[in-house]
């Protein structure tokens, strides 16, 4: 009986070893497997070949579940052939197991992104930062959502991380032009100037870019180099008007040359008819020269093709009021503080008109909101009203 037992007890023994040993062999084989399908696909990938890599990181999946980075693969590769719906599918498996990878959540914003959910791409580009305060195409991506986002401090910020970081990004104008163009819209002019040129080395035939570039110098009154990069802009693109209009505003408020403004801003015209800076252009510079009965059309013409052109407005009634046609001119000041509470010169016109008047209560009430806004039209038209 002892013997019996004995004897059965040591078969029992052999079989579960063998039952473990087979099962070993087979997860190991499965894992060989998967990971042969795992480095095939990754040749594949780094060739050029994401829908054939695609193939075999699911095979490494079908028999290892657990391989995450087949999974990880599969959403990178579905991302490059632009499938972003797949993508974040095989992502968002991954996401609580590589919770502290970052290139995970660069992956899934660049995902988000595509399938325009701003706010989520912009999450997870910054869990990507979280985890890696270097990656730098998370500040490149990130500098870009901002960008158009209108963000553009934020948008800045993130530009000069990624230009820092790596030193390809000068080869890559877009980022320069958008930096460039954030830059002037927050009036840092001299820092756009050294962007936009950076830009202009990279790519010389992008036509905002010297559009830009013209701007900025324009607004630093530099009127030579802005208008030789507007020139280049007209250069490249002969249809477009906006050269035009930035060489007539250099010589209408630079050189004060009102005659060859207006011979530019009728260029612009010629290229596109009624365009509405060309138009206000050419009525400002009429109003300046006394043709005040010619500048109203031009004016007219302005606010029609843009009914919230403050600064037309403005301009219109002060042809009015030269005129001396006071509700037409009033009716337009108050169009224009309509659109812009503080607009300093509709104040200040408007008070002019009550002077014309002889208004001198309503010209004091227009002397107090030039104070209110620190006016320095204020102190002028203190003195015409003391001499009513």
């Amino acid at each position: 009986m002892y013997i019996y037992n004995t004897s059965k007890l040591l078969s029992m023994q052999k079989q579960i070893l063998f039952l473990l040993l087979f099962t070993f062999i087979k997860i190991t084989s499965y894992t060989q497997t998967a990971e042969s399908a795992y480095k095939t696909g990754m040749l594949l990938k780094e060739n050029g070949k994401s829908n054939d890599a695609i193939i075999e990181f699911n095979k490494a999946v079908k028999l290892d579940p657990k391989s995450y980075k087949s999974i990880y693969e599969l959403g990178w590769c579905y991302n490059d052939l632009k499938q972003y719906s797949k993508a974040l599918e095989n992502l968002k498996k991954i996401r609580p197991h590589w919770r502290y990878v970052p290139k995970v959540f660069f992956e899934m914003g660049y995902a988000f992104e595509k399938t325009n959910q701003k706010d989520s791409a912009r999450l997870n580009y910054n869990e990507c930062l979280k985890l890696k305060s270097d990656y730098k195409l998370a500040h490149k991506y990130l500098g870009n959502l901002e960008y158009d986002a209108e963000n553009y401090n934020a948008s800045i910020l993130h530009y000069n991380n990624y230009i820092a970081l790596d030193p390809t990004a000068g080869n890559d104008y877009k980022v320069w032009y958008n930096k460039g163009f954030a830059e002037n819209t927050l009036k840092n002019y001299n820092d756009a100037i050294l962007s936009l040129n950076k830009s202009k080395t990279i790519n010389g035939k992008n036509l905002n870019t010297f559009l830009e570039l013209g701007y900025a110098y324009t607004k630093l009154k530099m009127a030579k180099p802005a208008i030789d990069n507007f020139t280049i802009a007209n250069s490249i693109d002969k249809t477009s008007h906006i050269p035009y209009n930035g060489i007539g505003e250099v010589y209408r408020d630079i050189y004060k040359k009102m005659d060859s403004a207006i011979i530019y801003y009728k260029a612009a015209l010629n290229v596109k008819a009624n365009e509405r800076k060309a138009c206000f252009g050419i009525g400002y510079c009429l109003n300046a020269k006394g043709i005040y009965s010619e500048a109203i059309p031009y004016l007219q013409t302005a606010v029609k093709q843009e009914p919230t052109y403050t600064a037309a407005y403005v301009e219109l009634g002060y042809a009015y009021l030269k005129l001396e046609k006071f509700n037409d001119a009033l009716t337009n000041f108050d169009k224009a503080l309509s659109l812009n509470s503080k607009s300093e010169n509709a104040m200040y016109y408007k008070g002019l008109l009550y002077i014309s008047k002889k208004d001198k209560i309503k010209a004091q009430q227009m002397l107090t909101d030039l104070n209110n806004i620190g006016s320095k039209n204020a102190s002028l038209l203190q003195e015409k009203i003391n001499k009513i």
